[in-house]
């Protein structure tokens, strides 16, 4: 089947992103309803969600490759980089700031547990990150914001080799190499790369995660007529790891290894295939996703901010109401802190801009 007829794609990628951070903040507050639970068992809705939490990331980070624009300059890709660097810091002073405000209010000390905060975020700290025997802390969620920056910056790199097959097999050889070195060392080698800043098993993966992206965009390869071949292997290796795998893309672990990595990417393709498929673009009701989607390079953020400040799995009278009600009261909670937020937020670089552009004038 092809599709045809679709308009606003750009558009209808933006909801897509929208509608991918809503699922990432419920698989969080379901998380979050687990742990004020004492328990790692959930429901089979949100069980099957969690399952499918890697297929959402690899989604997020393919849709990513295809809205990249390669920077063609060095210049350019300084910009791309500083551009995501900024959001980096703000949101790594944000969390140092509530983390101090958390202590001070709770008559704790502040300091060595801010200075673990400030290291962890300036290391790229991972769940199991050491410096000098001290165990980093890491900065929250945001492993997933570092790893689309440096796979970015990567990518960006690679794109200035002027030989496509060089180039193509640089890209596509990073998971083939990645699994062998792993199918040799085992469990060995994803503990080393725990201990290693700035998530490098995650982010040499995104890179091949943004190409694909990249490709899918340039070949037109969603609204091209798809070969039965395809229509079968896709969606089986897809089932297959979801079904039998394991991901833990932060930490390197894979359970099926190549299998569950093609497996993952399987899934996003059968889901951004059939959100084109259904999704029409002049849809009213996709609004708040654009709204959302337009934004999530700083909601994911916002969402670690979030996270640390009100800290929901702490709050135990949720616990009264059941798995169901209280992620669904957690989640609730949650979005009306982001919205207001990233409204402040907006208001505020808003301010400082128009307070820029006064001063030019004088």
């Amino acid at each position: 089947m092809k599709i045809t007829g679709k308009k606003n794609i750009l558009g209808m990628w933006t909801a897509m992103k929208g509608l991918l951070v809503i699922l990432v903040v419920l698989v969080h507050s379901a998380q979050a309803t687990g742990d004020l639970l004492g328990t790692q068992v959930y429901p089979i809705p949100f069980r099957a969600l969690v399952k499918a939490g890697a297929a959402v990331l690899f989604t997020f980070f393919i849709l990513n490759g295809y809205l990249y624009k390669p920077g063609k300059t060095n210049k350019k890709i300084r910009e791309q980089f500083l551009s995501y660097l900024k959001i980096y810091g703000i949101t790594m002073a944000g969390l140092i700031g509530i983390e101090i405000l958390r202590d001070v209010i709770l008559s704790r000390p502040w300091k060595e547990a801010v200075i673990l905060l400030a290291a962890g975020g300036v290391y790229g700290a991972g769940r199991s990150t050491y410096l000098f025997g001290y165990k980093l802390t890491p900065p929250y969620a945001m492993w997933f914001f570092v790893t689309l920056m440096y796979a970015n910056l990567l990518l960006n790199f690679l794109m200035k080799l002027k030989n496509e097959k060089i180039k193509r097999a640089i890209i596509f050889g990073i998971p083939i190499v990645f699994f062998a070195l792993y199918a040799v060392f085992g469990h060995s080698m994803v503990e080393l790369l725990w201990k290693l800043p700035f998530f490098p098993s995650a982010t040499l993966l995104t890179v091949t995660l943004l190409y694909i992206g990249y490709l899918l965009k340039r070949k037109n390869i969603l609204f091209s007529e798809i070969p039965i071949g395809w229509k079968l292997v896709v969606p089986a290796l897809s089932l297959i790891s979801l079904f039998f795998g394991q991901i833990d893309m932060e930490m390197g672990e894979y359970r099926l290894q190549l299998l569950d990595f093609a497996g993952a990417i399987c899934s996003s393709l059968v889901f951004l295939y059939l959100y084109l498929l259904i999704v029409n673009p002049e849809w009213r009701i996709l609004d708040p996703l654009m709204w959302i989607g337009r934004r999530s390079l700083w909601l994911i953020p916002l969402h670690c901010i979030e996270g640390l400040l009100f800290s929901w799995e702490e709050i135990y009278a949720l616990g009264n109401l059941g798995f169901y009600l209280s992620t669904a009261v957690i989640f609730v909670l949650r979005w009306v802190a982001l919205i207001l937020m990233c409204t402040a937020l907006e208001k505020a670089i808003s301010y400082a801009k128009q307070r820029a552009m006064i001063k030019q004038t004088k």
